[in-house]
């Protein structure tokens, strides 16, 4: 193999033998009495003779296969970033949080809802007993419910409480409740059933049979408001029997005054049987 080369020959610069420095070579190479002029020709054919054979190793050194080079492991691909998440976007798969309206404060006064079971029976337009929405109801069901009395029903949306016994616990039939608790409990009646989502009609129909009675000559009479909530009571069931089983509907906002007076005189007749009866 031959001698490595140490560096690009080509790089090199000849020495100038002429100099007093080399006497001692031009001496060695032809002798003490020779002549400077021969001995630096000499001198300088040697050393050409030296640079080309350095030359040719070299080029042939640097043209030389290597030994092969290791390969390097494949990069690890680096996540580019995706776009900076806009805060007014939703993210996928969460639930968007409402906007916070400026310059607007808390209500003056609490929202009152109905209980959850009873929000579930009316998100499927069920009969509700008004009593549910009145400000006792809706203040206490969540003292009042617990989680023994509670049951579920599965629904095409998973599991839905339906809590029977929060729907009948401390109840009071329509018939029963008190002027007072009517005109109360529908404001929060209407509220809620806007809330679960009934059709406008069906809302409608609701608030036009609160005025209608509202405005009715009989809640002068006596025991008149008594009979109104009966016939309240009475055609607000059938209302709701007819939409589960699916029979058509009649105009709940208009009184029917001929019912009316039927159930006036019914009422009238047990009073009377009930003081007959007292001093009997």
């Amino acid at each position: 193999m031959a001698q490595q080369v140490a560096g690009n020959p080509r790089l090199r610069i000849r020495p100038d033998y002429r100099l007093e420095r080399f006497a001692p070579l031009r001496t060695r190479i032809l002798g003490a009495d020779a002549d400077v002029a021969e001995a630096v020709e000499l001198l300088n054919n040697l050393w050409l003779e030296e640079q080309t054979a350095d030359i040719a190793a070299w080029d042939e050194q640097v043209l030389a296969p290597g030994p092969a080079p290791i390969p390097l492991p494949a990069p690890v691909p680096v996540p580019v970033p995706g776009p900076p998440h806009d805060p007014a976007e939703p993210r996928p798969g969460v639930r968007p949080l409402p906007a916070i309206q400026a310059n607007v404060g808390p209500s003056s006064r609490a929202d009152i809802r109905c209980a959850p079971a009873v929000f579930d029976k009316l998100r499927q337009v069920q009969y509700v007993p008004l009593y549910h929405f009145t400000l006792d109801a809706c203040r206490n069901h969540t003292t009042t419910d617990s989680d023994a009395d509670l049951s579920f029903r599965q629904t095409p949306n998973g599991l839905v409480v339906t809590s029977l016994s929060a729907t009948s616990r401390k109840t009071i039939n329509d018939a029963d409740l008190s002027w007072d608790q009517v005109g109360r409990a529908r404001i929060i009646f209407l509220r809620e059933i806007e809330r679960a989502g009934w059709p406008v009609e069906y809302r409608s129909v609701y608030a036009e049979l609160f005025l209608a009675l509202d405005s009715h000559p009989m809640a002068d009479e006596p025991h008149g408001k008594a009979i109104l909530i009966q016939y309240f009571a009475d055609v607000r069931r059938e209302f709701h029997d007819a939409i589960a089983q699916g029979r058509p509907l009649f105009d709940l906002g208009l009184v029917n005054d001929t019912r009316l007076n039927e159930i006036a005189g019914r009422f009238h007749r047990e009073r009377q049987a009930l003081v007959v009866a007292r001093y009997a």
